[in-house]
């Protein structure tokens, strides 16, 4: 199953309207104000911690397949701008 950002950024925007609804209304002193802002920090390094997933897994074959494409492109167009059309 794959990580869904979109809803986690979703879930954390509704965390900020609400924290600013309350905010017209109450003071911050610790008694609501704290779950709302541990939530949104819990969601964060979720996503971050998925990123950092991502990036571990795909970043090693990303590069290998960007290394493919790089070497069968440009001499390709170097031999172009040569005039050597291959």
């Amino acid at each position: 199953m794959q990580y869904n950002f979109k809803e986690v950024r979703e879930r954390i925007e509704e965390l900020k309207l609400l924290y600013r609804r309350l905010l017209h209304c109450q003071e911050p002193d610790g008694s609501w104000d704290w779950w709302i802002r541990n939530e949104i920090l819990l969601l964060e390094s979720e996503i971050l911690e998925e990123q950092k997933k991502m990036t571990a897994v795909s970043g090693s074959g990303h590069q290998e397949q960007f290394q493919l494409i790089y070497s069968s492109i440009v001499p390709q167009w170097n031999a172009q701008n040569k005039g050597d059309v291959a």
